[in-house]
Protein backbone atom coordinates (compact mmCIF):
# COMPACT_ATOMS: atom_id res chain seq x y z
CA UNK A 1 0.00 0.00 0.00
CA UNK A 2 1.09 3.31 -0.79
CA UNK A 3 2.62 5.64 2.14
CA UNK A 4 0.55 9.00 3.04
CA UNK A 5 1.18 11.78 5.03
CA UNK A 6 0.19 12.05 8.33
CA UNK A 7 -3.97 12.60 8.64
CA UNK A 8 -5.41 15.83 9.36
CA UNK A 9 -7.07 16.43 12.66
CA UNK A 10 -9.83 18.62 11.52
CA UNK A 11 -11.60 19.06 8.10
CA UNK A 12 -10.76 22.92 8.50
CA UNK A 13 -7.99 24.16 6.32
CA UNK A 14 -8.29 21.21 3.45
CA UNK A 15 -10.95 22.28 1.47
CA UNK A 16 -9.76 23.64 -1.75
CA UNK A 17 -6.11 22.89 -1.17
CA UNK A 18 -4.09 22.02 -3.95
CA UNK A 19 -5.84 19.67 -6.13
CA UNK A 20 -4.00 19.82 -8.63
CA UNK A 21 -0.95 17.30 -7.55
CA UNK A 22 -1.91 14.02 -5.50
CA UNK A 23 0.41 12.21 -3.05
CA UNK A 24 0.57 9.17 -5.71
CA UNK A 25 3.72 8.07 -7.37
CA UNK A 26 1.90 6.06 -9.93
CA UNK A 27 -1.01 7.09 -12.49
CA UNK A 28 -2.06 3.61 -13.11
CA UNK A 29 -5.58 4.12 -11.62
CA UNK A 30 -6.09 7.19 -12.92
CA UNK A 31 -7.86 8.17 -16.33
CA UNK A 32 -5.76 10.82 -17.83
CA UNK A 33 -4.31 11.76 -14.60
CA UNK A 34 -6.79 13.14 -12.93
CA UNK A 35 -7.44 12.78 -9.59
CA UNK A 36 -9.66 10.16 -7.93
CA UNK A 37 -12.54 11.69 -5.64
CA UNK A 38 -14.50 8.96 -3.70
CA UNK A 39 -17.91 10.56 -2.68
CA UNK A 40 -19.17 9.47 1.03
CA UNK A 41 -23.03 10.52 1.89
CA UNK A 42 -26.10 9.21 2.94
CA UNK A 43 -27.03 5.57 1.61
CA UNK A 44 -28.66 3.56 4.32
CA UNK A 45 -32.73 4.41 4.64
CA UNK A 46 -33.56 5.33 8.13
CA UNK A 47 -37.71 4.23 7.08
CA UNK A 48 -38.19 1.29 8.29
CA UNK A 49 -41.31 0.56 5.87
CA UNK A 50 -39.87 -2.03 2.97
CA UNK A 51 -41.50 0.36 0.59
CA UNK A 52 -39.99 3.73 1.55
CA UNK A 53 -36.61 2.41 2.45
CA UNK A 54 -36.15 1.07 -1.16
CA UNK A 55 -37.63 4.46 -2.44
CA UNK A 56 -35.38 6.39 0.41
CA UNK A 57 -31.88 4.82 -0.74
CA UNK A 58 -32.81 5.36 -4.40
CA UNK A 59 -33.23 8.70 -4.29
CA UNK A 60 -29.69 8.99 -2.09
CA UNK A 61 -28.22 7.12 -5.44
CA UNK A 62 -29.90 9.69 -7.46
CA UNK A 63 -28.06 12.23 -5.22
CA UNK A 64 -24.36 10.55 -5.69
CA UNK A 65 -25.21 10.13 -9.18
CA UNK A 66 -25.67 14.00 -9.37
CA UNK A 67 -22.55 14.83 -7.93
CA UNK A 68 -20.46 12.28 -9.84
CA UNK A 69 -21.83 14.33 -12.87
CA UNK A 70 -20.75 17.33 -11.18
CA UNK A 71 -17.43 16.21 -10.09
CA UNK A 72 -16.86 14.54 -13.82
CA UNK A 73 -17.62 17.53 -15.44
CA UNK A 74 -14.79 19.35 -13.26
CA UNK A 75 -12.64 16.87 -14.26
CA UNK A 76 -12.44 14.51 -11.63
CA UNK A 77 -12.69 10.65 -11.69
CA UNK A 78 -15.42 10.20 -9.25
CA UNK A 79 -16.17 6.80 -7.17
CA UNK A 80 -19.53 6.32 -6.18
CA UNK A 81 -20.35 3.64 -3.88
CA UNK A 82 -23.81 4.55 -4.03
CA UNK A 83 -24.05 1.98 -6.96
CA UNK A 84 -23.91 -1.35 -5.28
CA UNK A 85 -27.69 -0.25 -4.40
CA UNK A 86 -28.12 -2.28 -7.57
CA UNK A 87 -26.72 -5.47 -5.97
CA UNK A 88 -27.97 -4.80 -2.55
CA UNK A 89 -31.72 -4.99 -4.06
CA UNK A 90 -31.01 -8.22 -6.26
CA UNK A 91 -32.37 -11.21 -4.31
CA UNK A 92 -29.57 -13.18 -5.37
CA UNK A 93 -27.12 -10.89 -3.28
CA UNK A 94 -28.03 -11.69 -0.18
CA UNK A 95 -26.91 -9.50 3.12
CA UNK A 96 -23.16 -8.99 3.73
CA UNK A 97 -23.52 -6.06 6.71
CA UNK A 98 -20.26 -4.87 7.57
CA UNK A 99 -18.88 -6.41 4.30
CA UNK A 100 -20.02 -3.69 2.50
CA UNK A 101 -17.96 -0.90 4.24
CA UNK A 102 -14.67 -2.85 4.07
CA UNK A 103 -15.58 -3.44 0.35
CA UNK A 104 -15.42 0.59 -0.11
CA UNK A 105 -12.63 1.51 2.26
CA UNK A 106 -10.40 -0.47 -0.39
CA UNK A 107 -11.45 2.16 -2.93
CA UNK A 108 -10.29 4.87 -0.37
CA UNK A 109 -7.31 3.17 0.30
CA UNK A 110 -5.96 1.99 -2.82
CA UNK A 111 -7.15 4.08 -5.36
CA UNK A 112 -8.66 7.72 -4.00
CA UNK A 113 -6.85 10.86 -4.04
CA UNK A 114 -9.37 12.86 -1.86
CA UNK A 115 -13.06 12.41 -0.35
CA UNK A 116 -15.84 14.60 -1.31
CA UNK A 117 -18.83 14.54 1.63
CA UNK A 118 -22.12 14.94 0.29
CA UNK A 119 -24.80 16.58 1.85
CA UNK A 120 -26.17 14.95 4.91
CA UNK A 121 -23.09 12.82 5.31
CA UNK A 122 -23.12 13.96 9.20
CA UNK A 123 -25.58 11.66 9.44
CA UNK A 124 -24.72 9.34 7.50
CA UNK A 125 -22.83 5.91 9.55
CA UNK A 126 -20.88 4.88 6.65
CA UNK A 127 -19.80 8.11 5.53
CA UNK A 128 -18.26 9.00 8.90
CA UNK A 129 -16.58 6.18 8.56
CA UNK A 130 -15.60 7.16 5.52
CA UNK A 131 -13.93 10.26 6.71
CA UNK A 132 -12.44 8.81 9.28
CA UNK A 133 -10.57 6.83 6.90
CA UNK A 134 -9.73 8.99 4.36
CA UNK A 135 -8.05 11.31 7.35
CA UNK A 136 -5.89 8.14 8.34
CA UNK A 137 -4.66 7.99 5.30
CA UNK A 138 -4.23 11.71 4.70
CA UNK A 139 -6.37 12.34 1.88
CA UNK A 140 -7.88 15.48 0.85
CA UNK A 141 -11.41 16.31 2.30
CA UNK A 142 -14.14 18.36 0.24
CA UNK A 143 -17.46 19.43 1.25
CA UNK A 144 -18.32 22.46 -1.12
CA UNK A 145 -18.29 21.54 -5.05
CA UNK A 146 -17.90 25.05 -5.80
CA UNK A 147 -14.84 25.07 -3.85
CA UNK A 148 -13.25 23.03 -5.82
CA UNK A 149 -11.27 23.61 -8.45
CA UNK A 150 -12.14 22.92 -12.34
CA UNK A 151 -9.03 20.15 -13.67
CA UNK A 152 -10.46 20.60 -17.32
Amino acid sequence: MLKRSEAPSKLSGLVGEDVTSTSRKSTLYHIGGKMNIYVAGPYTPKNSDTHAAVKEASTNVDNAIEVFVKLKEKGYTPFVPHLTHYIHVNPKAGEYGEWWIEYDLTFLEEWADGIYLMDGWEESKGAKIELKKAQELGLKVFIDLDEMVDLC
